[in-house]
Order: C-alpha cells, then sequence, then structure tokens
C-alpha cells in the first residue's frame, strides 16, 4: 500500500518534520530543500516546520531560482511565525552569564570589575548581534582558557577570542 493511504489511515496521529538552520546550507541546497517540501507537502497528517532566517533563504532562492524569491516562500509557507531578534541588553545578558558560568566552572582566581565591563562593553557585546554568536564565542572561550588557563587573564582571553572570532583581518 502507497505511503500517501498509509497516512489517510491514521487519522488521529500527525508527524511533525522539523528542519533547522536551513539558512546555513548553500543557494542550491536550499533550493532543492525547498522543491522536495512542495513535492511531499501536501501528505496526509505530516506537518513541515521549517526554520530559518527569511532574509537569507529568500535571497538564495532568487540566486538559485532566477526569480523572486519572496514569492516563492509565499508559495509554500502556509503559516509563517516571526521570532523576533533577541535585543541588545538580552545578548549582553546572554554573553554575561556565560562568561560568568566558565567563570565558576574553574577554580582559578578570575580578575573582573572595571576591567572585565570594559572588555564586555567595548571587545565583546558590540560585535555580537545573535544567541549562535554568544554560543559561538562562549564555546571558544572555554576551549582556549581550557588550554591555557594560567597563562592568560580569563576576561582578555575572552576579549581576544572576540575579535578573533568576529573581526578576524583586526586579529590578524
Amino acid at each position: 500500500m502507497g505511503l500517501r493511504k498509509n497516512l489517510q489511515r491514521e487519522k488521529d496521529q500527525r508527524i511533525i518534520v522539523f528542519i533547522d538552520d536551513i539558512d546555513r546550507l548553500a543557494d542550491d541546497e536550499i533550493s532543492a530543500l525547498f522543491r522536495a517540501v512542495k513535492s511531499v507537502g501536501d501528505l496526509p497528517n505530516v506537518i513541515y516546520v521549517l526554520l530559518y532566517d527569511r532574509h537569507k533563504v529568500a535571497a538564495a532562492l532568487a540566486r538559485d531560482q532566477k526569480d523572486n524569491g519572496d514569492k516563492f516562500l509565499e508559495k509554500i509557507i502556509q503559516v509563517p511565525i516571526k521570532v523576533p531578534e533577541p535585543s541588545e541588553s538580552t545578548i549582553r545578558t546572554m554573553v554575561e552569564n556565560g562568561l560568568a558560568k566558565l567563570k565558576k566552572c574553574d577554580n582559578r582566581s578570575i580578575p573582573s570589575g572595571r576591567r572585565a565591563h570594559a572588555i564586555l562593553n567595548n571587545c565583546i557585546t558590540p560585535l555580537i548581534s545573535s544567541p549562535r554568536e554568544v554560543h559561538l564565542l562562549l564555546n571558544k572561550t572555554n576551549f582556549y582558557y581550557a588550554s591555557i588557563g594560567d597563562e592568560v587573564e580569563f576576561y582578555d582571553l575572552a576579549g581576544i577570542t572576540g575579535i578573533k572570532c568576529f573581526c578576524p583581518k583586526l586579529y590578524s
């Protein structure tokens, strides 16, 4: 028996397919994914949840399809839900809490106070605009600090790591 008929018989059960980070794919991969979802999108009792940055995906679709990417998305996406960008204060809080958590994981004496806040205000938070970037900074800072801990001050390392991650030309 075919997939469509099997899915139609299971009226009380739904299948939810989550596809995340679509905007991180290459343009041709984005187009292929959306064509595939469009071709099977009407399967009964199957719901697709697609997570992506609309501007990036629309631009990729426009380049690959030689068409208007926003109009293509409108044909496919039935219920778009826009998730608001986190505020600067939310990002700052995520950075501060993440670095504080890294500090607590270590018994070494770590400087804080004015110097730490100056580094946070001038070298780290102005460079970060998304939760993904916060996690990148924290993961890299944790990795470097685990490698060279006693040889460097924690917030100096976090500031340099921020510059290395988000301003590679300046770092070089």
